[in-house]
């Protein structure tokens, strides 16, 4: 299996990163994570892999006509990955050099205190996974292959590890399979606006890919994420009446929207940074699963 070769620290909050597409061309890369979205996983136990496997079966077809490559995406150690792939048959799919999984190269790479965790994980949890790894390993390939960031779509199902940090890192363009949603590995019903959804069908996927679809507008995944991280710092009650507050100083004038970060010059008071303090960015930090 293929291996990415360096691990990037860039902030998540960077803020030059995109937050509506403007990766709106066609595609020339589509990644599939294997757990969670091609078969069952740790979040998800009931992917139905009649349906994926299926739509493998059409998709590839396509891909092949169209010169699109697709890979395969683990954040499971690289054996555990391996006898996957065997047991699902997918390697009629996906070359073996186009599968990609937790390996030494990476592991080798990590902080000391990640590495830590994620030895301690592995201890308990021989199939223990690391979502970050993708993001990292889709870097590798568009720097290897020297594909930009809107030549390449992710296939994927949880909110946060899909979709928040690809935003972050990798900043290529998502589609959820709306079937089986979740945030941070729990199942969640909730559909949010503008993003891109498909049910394993192929005909309603290949627009993303051709880049004939509506752009997917990323801001509400912005917001979604930041009402989260907020309820969770401040707890659900407390979040409420935070907004209860703001939502009558919006009435009165003083502030102009919110979650704007626009204040009233009257008020002496400095906009809200969108740089979190330490402590949440490693409340938010991709962890070891």
């Amino acid at each position: 299996m293929s291996r990415p070769s360096k691990v990037v620290n860039d902030s998540p909050f960077s803020p030059d990163i995109p937050r509506d597409s403007m990766l709106h061309v066609p595609k020339k890369v589509v990644f599939f994570p294997l757990e969670n979205v091609l078969i069952p996983g740790p979040f998800v136990g009931k992917v139905d892999g009649t349906k994926s496997i299926d739509f493998l079966h059409s998709f590839s077809v396509f891909a092949k006509k169209n010169n699109v490559s697709i890979y395969l995406l683990s954040a499971y150690p690289e054996s555990i990955a391996a006898e996957k792939v065997s047991e699902f048959k997918l390697g009629r799919f996906f070359p073996k050099e186009n599968v990609y999984a937790v390996n030494d190269a990476y592991l080798s790479q990590m902080q000391p205190i990640d590495r830590s965790r994620y030895d301690a994980k592995l201890k308990t949890n021989p199939a223990c996974t690391d979502e970050y790894y993708r993001q990292m390993a889709m870097l590798e390939i568009m720097k290897t292959h020297g594909y930009a960031k809107e030549d390449c779509l992710l296939v994927g199902s949880d909110y946060w590890f899909d979709g928040f940090y690809t935003r972050r890192y990798a900043q290529v363009d998502v589609a959820f399979v709306e079937s089986f949603l979740t945030s941070r590995g729990k199942s969640i019903a909730e559909k949010i606006s503008g993003l891109w959804y498909f049910s394993w069908d192929v005909d309603a996927f290949i627009p993303f890919v051709k880049g004939t679809a509506s752009p997917p507008r990323y801001q509400s995944l912005e917001t979604w994420a930041s009402i989260k991280l907020t309820e969770e710092l401040l707890g659900t009650q407390n979040f409420n009446m935070v907004k209860r507050v703001i939502l009558e100083k919006k009435k009165d004038g003083t502030i102009h929207a919110l979650g704007s970060g626009t204040v009233s010059p009257s008020s002496g008071e400095n906009p809200p940074s969108e740089e979190p303090s330490p402590d949440t960015k490693d409340e938010i930090n991709p962890s070891v699963m």
